[in-house]
């Protein structure tokens, strides 16, 4: 069974893009704790701030864009895949925990120990479970004509990110909470933190890999067009619910918008036409899923709030957040590697279950 994206075969453009969208995704922990302590003091920051953030709302989109575009080929789904990914959240955790222990942050406890071990971890979850429905999937899909694919991109788009966003802006301007009219669930959407968004942006990375790249967005001066207009819209709306007093996760930018959908699927587009190949780009992106785990765990200790006076120091902090990130994560995922190296190399030659293409 070959790994159709096996690291010999690694595109560095995309690979460049894997890195890029973790950084997205710090910018986006980051703006946690800047952006409500910016609104506080208020001024220009404050602005720049939800800016900064909604250039980084397509973080978690450009990672399953990238998924499907690369797993809509194969369906060979093996038990290490999965494996590996929980049982990296299992070990991550349980290491951040002592080393808060270690710090007296929290008391040793069996309990906390037990607790640590469990795999809490959204997307990594919701990751697996697509992992192994995707099969079904690109069977589904693999023999669509153009037309029956535009029939079914209308239809995901449509149901799964526009009805569901008129939804989540009702709500918004209403002040209320409306059980029933979601495409998604009674509750809303969960700002696409589920399976379905998952699910769309799967299809729509495989729709790129098998009917190929849609007119409108054909060229590299379209795509950056497309890209500029998507963030300064998402900004202008974050500014708008501002306006609103929106105090929960902004609709700006949750990840089923449009425009979130959009410009991550630009992004995609724009590094994927980079056709090079970089040895070290593909090694460190070798590590974006653990920092994408560890990194979670220690912003919050970096004190970062005590820059708020000084936010010309915010682009240091980062810069340095992120490469001692790497460092770290290259130490512990090296060593992690050391230890379960057969366990996965075994997990790896047992299918879960394999279709002929």
């Amino acid at each position: 069974m070959k790994d159709t994206n096996s690291k010999k075969n690694r595109q560095s453009g995309i690979e460049l893009l894997r890195i890029v969208a973790l950084l997205l995704v710090i910018v986006i922990h980051y703006s946690q704790v800047l952006v409500p302590a910016f609104k506080v003091i208020g001024g220009f920051d404050y602005h720049i701030s939800l800016w900064i953030r909604s250039i980084a709302a397509c973080a978690v989109d450009i990672f399953l864009v990238i998924s499907g575009y690369f797993m809509c080929t194969s369906n060979v789904r093996v038990w290490g895949k999965p494996l590996t990914l929980i049982l990296q959240v299992c070990v991550y955790n349980e290491l951040m925990y002592l080393a808060e222990v270690i710090c007296g942050i929290y008391p040793l406890s069996i309990r906390h120990i037990v607790s640590s071990f469990i795999p809490d971890s959204y997307y990594s979850t919701l990751f697996v479970v697509l992992y192994l429905i995707s099969p079904y999937i690109n069977r589904t899909i693999s023999n669509f004509t153009q037309r029956e694919w535009r029939v079914l991109m209308t239809l995901v788009i449509v149901i799964f990110s526009f009805l569901s966003s008129v939804s989540t802006i009702f709500s918004e301007f209403t002040g209320n909470t409306w059980m029933g009219i979601n495409t998604i669930g009674a509750w809303g959407s969960q700002q696409g933190f589920n399976i379905v968004n998952f699910s769309l942006l799967y299809i729509i990375g495989a729709y790129i890999r098998l009917s190929g790249i849609p007119v409108s967005l054909s060229t590299k001066a379209k795509q950056v067009v497309v890209i500029i207009i998507c963030i300064t819209v998402t900004y202008l709306f974050a500014e708008f619910e501002e306006y609103l007093s929106i105090t929960s996760m902004r609709f700006a930018w949750v990840y089923d918008n449009p425009l979130i959908i959009l410009t991550a699927v630009c992004l995609f587009l724009l590094f994927k036409n980079f056709d090079f190949r970089n040895s070290f780009v593909n090694y460190l992106a070798t590590f974006v899923y653990p920092v994408f785990l560890i990194h979670c765990a220690v912003v919050k200790y970096t004190g970062l709030e005590n820059l708020i006076s000084k936010p010309y120091l915010i682009p240091v902090h980062f810069i340095i957040f992120c490469f001692i990130m790497f460092a770290c994560s290259i130490v512990i995922y090296t060593l992690y590697g050391f230890c379960t190296k057969k366990l996965i190399e075994r997990a790896n030659q047992k299918a879960i279950y394999y279709f002929e293409d």
